[in-house]
């Protein structure tokens, strides 16, 4: 087995991430052993990256103790990195921890730091995701219009963008809050605004919530069989994955719906749903639960077990609205937590105007890695070739070396090129619309000058590559990978 690199742990990275979240636990496995070949080679960056995935299938496992741990150990190598696209995301993850937990002013507070680093960054999908988690906090506090806005303004930067998970992701949210409101009519134009930007590859948790919303919306309409129709359509869906409890409730919770509408009886449903929410912990569905047996039997004429049932209906209610109280509308109302809202109302005033891009080092031609790969893909991504050049030093003499190094590539630069510290002893030029001739005749001359420097004892190899559509950032260092790091690049 070769030993890990720089790269091959990226590579490793990238494909995890585009793995559809099914499996967390398998998932969960694969981060934990990225992490450790991240470590292996002190890899900072790597092990941030690890470590933030792991915190992101342990938040959908809905294991929130092992997700902040995870997202405390991220926040604290992002940070010794200067990766600050890292502890945006970290921030973000946190924030909707600390919604799950009800603690509003803290998670606020973590989006308002998120926001700050977004100014800067300018990672749009991200900045929806926020708007997307705001939207979903307002509604709780029942603020519908305020709700209702940032939801709106995540779908319509979403199709912008042309991001059709995160369109899909808003626009599922918003016809949750229009099925709260009565809104069956817009409910159904969200919903299908939904389905035309779902893809196979997406959650199925968010197949589920479609065809549960949309079969609410026939059940308003006394249209039972079309709203069992779609019930069973997210069954299909959902049935075979253990670890999407949630969307299964909730389908298990529809079809009782669907029986009661029918005069059926729901039992069957209602006591898979019931096991499911014990099981998991998924207390909000025991109330629905419970007010639906209570009406069945009251259709039956069992008035004592009718009775009964909605005593346990109102008990559920009421405890979730003490526990509101004690830890929701308490923090909604809280000074603290009103002028963090306001903090972050201005932030995102600020996101809508001209963004300054940050720098590295005082040099010009010089970016942050995150900058840098945001420059690469939107060049493959407008069609423009792209000469790359990647440097890799011995890490022997790197923290004595690294500005020597940093300003001697940078002077080397020509006045289109942009060069940024990928990780420890590696470092990348980036040059728009050069031809191949021209790209290796600058390699040969790079290749010269480093192996000609003083303070340089040892070799210094480099690799490069002419990068255009439909190249993507997987092909691009799977390539510069095995050049940069073959046996003979160091020798």
């Amino acid at each position: 087995m070769m030993a890990e690199n720089i790269l091959s742990i990226d590579l490793q990275l990238l494909a995890l991430k585009q793995q559809p979240p099914v499996t967390s636990k398998a998932l969960l496995q694969q981060a934990q052993l990225i992490q450790t070949c991240a470590q292996a080679i002190e890899y900072q960056h790597g092990i941030a990256e690890a470590i933030l995935l792991q915190a992101q299938f342990h938040w959908a496992d809905m294991d929130y103790a092992a997700a902040k741990l995870a997202i405390r150990q991220a926040l604290h190598y992002a940070k010794k990195n200067h990766a600050d696209d890292l502890l945006a995301e970290g921030y973000h993850l946190s924030a909707l921890i600390h919604v799950a937990e009800s603690s509003y002013t803290h998670a606020l507070s973590a989006w308002y730091k998120c926001l700050k680093l977004l100014r800067t960054l300018r990672i749009e999908p991200l900045q929806i995701e926020v708007l997307i988690g705001l939207g979903n906090l307002w509604a709780l506090d029942l603020q519908y219009e305020k709700s209702q806005a940032a939801l709106n303004e995540a779908l319509t930067r979403a199709n912008q963008i042309n991001d059709a998970q995160l369109a899909a992701k808003a626009a599922i949210c918003l016809s949750r809050e229009h099925l709260k409101q009565g809104l069956f009519e817009d409910a159904l134009k969200s919903l299908s605004q939904a389905d035309r930007h779902v893809s196979k590859y997406t959650n199925p948790t968010w197949y589920a919530e479609i065809y549960n919303y949309r079969a609410r919306v026939w059940l308003s309409l006394n249209l039972t069989d079309q709203a069992q129709a779609e019930c069973l359509q997210a069954w299909q869906q959902i049935a075979e994955h253990d670890n999407l409890a949630w969307a299964q409730c909730l389908t298990q919770v529809s079809l009782a719906q669907v029986a009661l509408a029918k005069n059926m009886d729901p039992s069957s449903s209602l006591n898979h749903a019931s096991a499911l929410a014990e099981h998991f912990h998924l207390y909000g569905f025991l109330s629905q639960i419970a007010l639906i047996r209570s009406q069945y039997a009251e259709k039956k004429e069992h008035w004592d077990e009718a009775l009964n049932h909605f005593k346990t209906h109102r008990q559920l209610e009421l405890g979730a609205l003490a526990q509101q109280q004690q830890y929701g509308l308490h923090n909604f109302n809280s000074l603290p937590l009103m002028q963090l809202a306001q903090k972050i109302e201005k932030e995102q005033q600020l996101l809508k105007h001209a963004i300054e891009v940050k720098k590295n080092d005082d040099f010009n031609k010089v970016l942050i890695r995150h900058f840098w790969l945001a420059q690469l893909k939107q060049f493959i991504k407008d069609k423009t070739e792209v000469g790359l050049i990647f440097i890799r030093f011995s890490l022997a003499q790197n923290s004595h070396n690294h500005q020597q190094r940093l300003f001697l590539l940078s002077a080397l630069c020509c006045e289109r090129s942009v060069l940024c510290h990928y990780a420890d002893g590696v470092y990348a030029l980036l040059t728009p619309a050069i031809s191949g001739a021209d790209l290796l005749q600058t390699q040969r001359h790079l290749d010269q000058i480093l192996q000609l420097l003083p303070w340089e004892t040892q070799p210094v190899s480099t690799a490069a590559m002419l990068a255009q559509a439909p190249h993507t950032q997987m092909d691009i260092l799977t390539q510069i990978e095995a050049k940069l790091f073959s046996d003979a690049a160091l020798s």
